[in-house]
């Protein structure tokens, strides 16, 4: 989300009447989301910042989506639901660290989840009943589109691993 959204979502959160949030319409966000394909009524998974005064833990997601993945199946897995996903294979992104790796974390609409089996295009994920019921999650059937962010860390090591080899082709020319 872009600053005048975080703005708008922390005083429709403040607000007594929670009944209506409309973000603004810019191009980023309808260009890597699912927010073009809502009808009114959809329901949208929406978390303030975290404040950095206490421990981080757990999976770091920040920023936009980075793309959106279709469900291809979902299924019961002991109680809890067993979701597969499938988006684009694309070299050059998979090189910048868009994909997703074993037991890392993406964010599915908004929740924050473990990879399970991940290939080059698809993965797995398992969502307890406490989260499916709590989160728009609920509403992911085989064929819908959601939106998908993956982990920061993996992100930032793929480009630091290019700026590496970079640096390593311009030194080797100059010799």
């Amino acid at each position: 989300f872009n600053t005048e959204m975080r703005l708008r979502m922390q005083s429709w959160i403040n607000s007594e009447e929670r009944a209506i949030f409309l973000p603004p319409k810019n191009t980023l966000t309808l260009n890597y989301s699912n927010l073009g394909l809502l009808k009114i009524g959809d329901k949208v998974n929406i978390e303030c910042s975290m404040l950095m005064k206490v421990r981080l833990g757990g999976h770091i997601i920040h920023g936009h989506m980075d793309e959106t993945v279709i469900c291809i199946g979902k299924k019961d897995a002991n109680g809890s639901t067993e979701f597969t996903f499938k988006y684009p294979e694309n070299i050059d992104l998979a090189r910048k660290g868009y994909l997703a790796t074993d037991k890392d974390s993406v964010t599915g609409n908004g929740t924050s989840l473990t990879v399970c089996n991940p290939s080059n295009n698809t993965f797995l994920m398992t969502i307890i009943p406490y989260i499916l019921t709590h989160t728009n999650s609920h509403n992911i059937e085989t064929g819908k589109t959601i939106n998908m962010k993956f982990d920061a860390v993996g992100k930032y090591i793929a480009r630091l691993s290019d700026f590496n080899n970079h640096l390593i082709e311009n030194i080797v020319s100059i010799n």
